[in-house]
């Protein structure tokens, strides 16, 4: 009898998982945990009511508890392994998932589950053969053909994610983030797909606010096809639409400009020349390289250029510093990168001694044992005077690109807020440059100076220069950087699969008349254009 109400009990819970249905859930665990206290269905449904509740560390007791009652529940395992990703505790989620992978394989939900954890933990390979599995089990499951068609992007599989894509849009022809998408797979040869989406946007009566991804995809396409009139008015339309979304939201500009302000005072000439100290990389010490810059200026590239050397690897684009720098002043907003002027203040002041191994326990599950390994998180420039203070052996690669180009390509993203209008892209163009020339100026000796144009001209003696500069030798491979199977999670996934060119270069005078705001403000503070 207790056997079928248990039973009963965890259909009811079920159920009441579907629905949200929290205190229901709660009520039928209680149950089950009276008729048996070892019941690991009873302690997993006890784990999603607490996670439901953010009562993280009760939940993780209790996913962990029910797997070792019964160690074929997948579930509770990869619903640990989540919370583990949560916690920073990187590897303890990589080593569940690793041993529990093989026994979800008839289980869409968590296939997909592990997969997104995997991804959230930044290994995109791991992460592959579980959205594919998800997918053969529950082929018409859009949602997790459309996590599947990312991930083949970002590991430059773009043949196939174009069919998933295309696959997706027959099916639903209006969505909008898949045309977007597919737009910024390749770049366009007709206007076949263009067409499509003109169509799409002429048809809707809804506000440029509800269409900001058919925009940029029109202005991308448009663009790709040399209409530059039509790419630029998609672009500032989806700009504005996105400001207006933003300024709802409460932003303003200088949410972002004030840190960029603060910094050359709170880590003045002064605070560097007692803080920051270097030291040559030992044979046996693990080196980070920074590659920093503006977004859209070539970290990517120069990230693809120093991980297809024998001695770097690469942990590709992670927020570890931030969060390490926030664990130094004892703050746990962990989800977000972007310090206020508070927090900047607060870490100036305090002792970055332990930021260097707090950030090394975060990223060392995605190394391989190379003495260099390369992270590419453009922002971190902002960072550059505790990277110095916290790391002596680190090496810092500054990249430099045209304003006008570096500018341009951050306007025609849906990602930044800063870059929605050109008068707050000037703002935060200048105050970016302020802090360089800051940085160069205190830091000099720390920083290697990467042009983009010359790069892009030059790549052979650029290379050559760069690698000489991080005292690394050289090897053909970094040359042929385009060849690197590896992963990208970055906007620039697509271009680095492609070999060096020069098709960005100048290619802001297209639009000079509409942009002739913007460079007459970066003319006047001084900024050659």
């Amino acid at each position: 009898m207790n056997q079928v109400s248990v039973l009963e009990l965890s259909r009811r819970a079920r159920l009441a998982v579907s629905q949200r249905h929290w205190a229901a859930v709660e009520t039928a665990a209680n149950s089950i945990l009276r008729i048996d206290e070892h019941s690991a269905e009873g302690w997993f449904l006890s784990g999603l009511y607490q996670q439901s509740q953010r009562q993280l560390g009760a939940a993780m007791h209790a996913f962990e508890y029910a797997w070792q009652l019964a160690p074929e529940r997948y579930d509770a395992a990869i619903e640990l392994a989540g919370l583990k990703r949560q916690q920073l505790h990187h590897a303890e989620a990589v080593q569940i998932l690793q041993q529990v992978g093989p026994l979800c394989h008839q289980s869409s939900l968590y296939s997909h589950k592990a997969a997104q954890i995997y991804t959230r933990l930044g290994l995109h390979e791991s992460a592959n053969p579980f959205y594919r599995r998800a997918v053969a089990i529950q082929p018409d499951a859009a949602s997790l053909k459309a996590s599947l068609a990312t991930n083949t992007t970002l590991l430059g599989n773009i043949d196939e994610a174009r069919l998933l894509l295309n696959d997706l849009l027959h099916r639903y022809p209006k969505h909008q983030r898949h045309h977007w998408e597919l737009a910024a797979l390749r770049s366009a040869q007709d206007d076949h797909h263009l067409r499509q989406m003109q169509q799409l946007l002429e048809a809707s009566d809804e506000p440029d606010e509800r269409n900001i991804f058919l925009l940029y995809a029109i202005g991308k396409e448009s663009e790709d096809l040399e209409r530059w009139e039509s790419a630029f008015d998609c672009y500032q339309r989806a700009g504005a639409a996105a400001v207006r979304l933003a300024s709802a939201s409460g932003y303003q500009i200088g949410q972002d400009t004030a840190p960029l302000d603060a910094l050359p005072s709170l880590c003045s000439r002064d605070w560097c020349a007692q803080h920051v100290t270097s030291s040559a990389s030992k044979d046996n010490e693990l080196t980070p390289i920074f590659v920093v810059g503006l977004p859209r200026t070539g970290t990517t590239l120069v990230e693809r250029i120093l991980s297809s050397h024998s001695n770097v690897d690469s942990a590709d684009e992670t927020f570890f510093l931030p969060i390490a720098l926030r664990q130094a002043i004892q703050s746990t907003d962990y989800t977000n990168p972007d310090l206020t002027v508070a927090d900047l203040t607060r870490v100036a002041e305090t002792s970055l001694r332990e930021v260097a191994k707090t950030y090394s326990d975060l990223v060392r599950y995605r190394l391989d044992g190379a003495q260099y390994f390369v992270d590419k998180y453009p922002l971190n420039f902002k960072n550059l005077g505790f990277i110095c203070a916290a790391f002596p052996n680190a090496k810092i690669v500054l990249l430099d690109r045209h304003p006008m180009d570096a500018c341009f390509a951050l306007f025609k993203q849906p990602y930044f807020n800063f870059a929605y209008r050109l008068d707050h892209l000037a703002d935060y163009y200048l105050a970016y440059d302020r802090l360089r020339r800051h940085w160069l100026a205190s830091l000099g000796e720390r920083i290697t100076s990467v042009n983009y144009e010359a790069l892009v001209t030059e790549p052979q003696r650029e290379i050559a220069r760069l690698l000489d500069k991080l005292e690394l030798p050289i090897e053909q491979a970094c040359f042929d950087f385009h060849t690197n199977q590896s992963a990208s999670a970055t906007a620039s996934s697509v271009q680095v699969r492609e070999a060096m060119h020069r098709r960005s270069v100048q290619k802001w005078v297209n639009w000079e008349r509409q942009l002739a705001p913007l460079s007459a403000s970066l003319l006047a503070a001084g900024v050659s254009v």
